[in-house]
């Protein structure tokens, strides 16, 4: 067992709760006011596989696992004017790994968004504000905290088949070992194509600036550009998890196909690249 593997974990005090707090009074003070146009909601049943669950930089410590789960949300979109529309909703997630249970967690937690056309027409831009507040619950309780989120969209419809948003974001994780709190800022793009009725492609493409966590065995190259190491059991004896900054670069494509009016299946790839200082990706 190497000196790392015996470095004390770090805790901290309670999340900041002022993001969280702004979401859920604006959930509290904001609706009351407003009448109620549709109610929203939708579930997910997801399977996929990771091929890197722990994003090591070197091959030995590449960890892979299959995940499935389920989650959705549920709430209201209230008619605020002509052309815009505030949306409030419950979030919750439940996944569970086949082989890393560590990573097994619940989620819940809310979100807010408001929505305004930039003109009439169904085919308009539109530009939406979105937050969110969530609490993961992992079954490593190192991991456990909020994760909060701010986001600016704003999507236009190009011809009759292709639509496109750009959106820029900021996220915000507090968890019960601060080597696991993450900040982040995102800009993003993404495109739809429908071909036909019940058909749409989709792509997007997402450059982040912030924190991320590699878990692997002690690792000299990845130390030296650490803020903040610690035991990572979770992966097995002799892991550490390192935070360290660095830049992703994240692509996902997908196929989507409509089943009936309320029921669609999703299959999709995604590819992460993290590339962070003295060549370590």
């Amino acid at each position: 067992m190497t000196s790392e593997s015996l470095l004390p974990p770090t805790r901290k005090p309670r999340p900041e709760r002022r993001l969280r707090a702004s979401v859920l009074a604006l959930l509290i003070l904001g609706t009351p006011s407003l009448s109620l146009a549709s109610w929203v909601g939708n579930l997910q049943v997801v399977a996929g596989g990771n091929d890197n669950v722990g994003s090591a930089e070197r091959s030995a410590d590449k960890r892979g696992d299959v995940v499935a789960g389920y989650l959705g949300s549920a709430g209201g979109r209230f008619q605020i004017a002509s052309g815009g529309s505030l949306t409030a909703t419950g979030i919750f997630e439940i996944l569970a790994f086949n082989e890393i249970d560590g990573l097994d967690r619940s989620s819940l937690g809310a979100s807010i968004s408001y929505g305004q056309k930039t003109r009439f027409g169904s085919r308009a831009p539109w530009v939406q504000v979105f937050a969110s507040a969530i609490f993961q619950g992992y079954r490593d309780d190192n991991r456990t905290g909020w994760i909060q989120q701010a986001m600016v969209r704003y999507g236009w419809v190009a011809g009759t088949r292709t639509s496109f948003t750009v959106a820029g974001s900021y996220l915000l994780r507090n968890a019960s070992e601060t080597v696991f709190d993450r900040r982040s800022a995102g800009l993003s793009f993404s495109a739809d194509v429908s071909l036909g009725a019940n058909v749409a492609l989709y792509a997007a493409y997402q450059i982040q600036r912030g924190d991320v966590n590699v878990s692997s065995r002690p690792d000299a190259s990845v130390r030296q550009i650490a803020k903040e190491r610690a035991p990572d059991p979770v992966f097995g004896p002799g892991f550490i998890v390192y935070r360290l900054d660095a830049t992703s670069h994240d692509l996902l494509v997908g196929i989507n196909v409509a089943l009936s009016r309320h029921a669609a299946i999703d299959v999709a790839y995604e590819g992460l690249l993290a590339t962070a200082a003295g060549g370590v990706d």
